[in-house]
């Protein structure tokens, strides 16, 4: 049968002057998506339950972290995104 994962991903911004941040994500929200499941997609059931799934996470975080700058970068603060937090990962 298929398996599933659902991820819930919160965005921590690097600055808290930077008031745009929420606009920003709003707005490329769709994109953001798309990184994850293309992200998501290129993984097999064994890395995301396997003895390595804890690389697999942190490595899914850190790329999830330069795609997501990627796309909400604006000029002068190139590396607005600070954190990337999976409050949900589950697998069904």
């Amino acid at each position: 049968g298929k398996r599933y994962i659902v991820v819930d991903v919160y965005i921590k911004r690097d600055e808290r002057k930077d008031k745009k941040f929420k606009e920003r994500v709003k707005d490329n929200s769709v994109a953001l998506q798309e990184k994850v499941t293309s992200e998501l997609e290129a993984l097999t059931v064994d890395d995301l339950v396997g003895v390595q799934s804890r690389v697999i996470k942190a490595r899914v975080r850190r790329n999830l972290l330069k795609e997501f700058n990627s796309v909400l970068k604006v000029k002068g603060n190139p590396y607005p995104v600070e954190k990337i937090v999976f409050s949900k990962w589950i697998m069904q």
